[in-house]
């Protein structure tokens, strides 16, 4: 690739698709996140609008759920639940690795092939093109869509576990509905 290729602004129009398929990857795992947001300003019993105040500030998913693992325990999760929960925080931030690098690496195409520039430093330097291929979207926007069907039948069953409490400011509060939302088996 000459460096006229690689410096070019705006990007080779090539890379039309490959545009499409992040916006549908960078979707996908915003709904994710948006799940895991709204389970957090439910337990902590919040308003919505406040609790974004809060849930805005967390950028990874890691903290994300270690926060709701922690809301989770306050409101009497089994240990078993917990763990379920953590599990999936571990495969969240494996999925999340993946998204950031087909999200966030530039793109430029060589002979009409897309690559992506690669650059991290996690313990060791990893700095180069990278080949995609858009079948790589594919399996990503998949594994988000089973990670996310994972988080809400975690989510489902810790409500059904954990006792009454008071959530009348979640629910009272402006805010947005992301479906039908997992019952307590209480009416407050």
């Amino acid at each position: 690739m000459s460096d006229e290729q690689a410096n070019s602004y705006p990007p080779d129009s090539e890379l039309n698709l490959y545009y499409l398929l992040v916006g549908r990857v960078a979707m996908g795992w915003a709904a994710f996140e948006t799940r895991i947001n709204h389970t957090i300003w439910r337990l902590a019993g919040v308003e919505q609008y406040a609790g974004a105040c809060l849930t805005a500030q967390i950028t990874a998913p890691v903290p994300r759920f270690k926060a709701l693992v922690a809301l989770a325990k306050f409101r009497g999760a089994s240990e078993e639940r917990c763990k379920a929960l953590n599990s999936l925080s571990a495969a969240a931030d494996g999925v999340a690795r993946q998204r950031n690098r087909l999200v966030h690496d530039p793109a430029y195409t060589n002979d009409g092939k897309p690559f992506r520039l690669h650059i991290t430093a996690d313990r060791a330097i990893d700095f180069e093109m990278k080949p995609v291929e858009l079948q790589d979207f594919q399996k990503l926007e998949l594994e988000i869509s089973r990670i996310t069907n994972r988080c809400i039948q975690e989510i489902s069953l810790l409500f059904s576990e954990i006792p009454p409490y008071d959530d009348k400011s979640f629910w009272q509060g402006e805010g947005i509905e992301l479906g039908p939302m997992p019952e307590r088996g209480d009416s407050t």
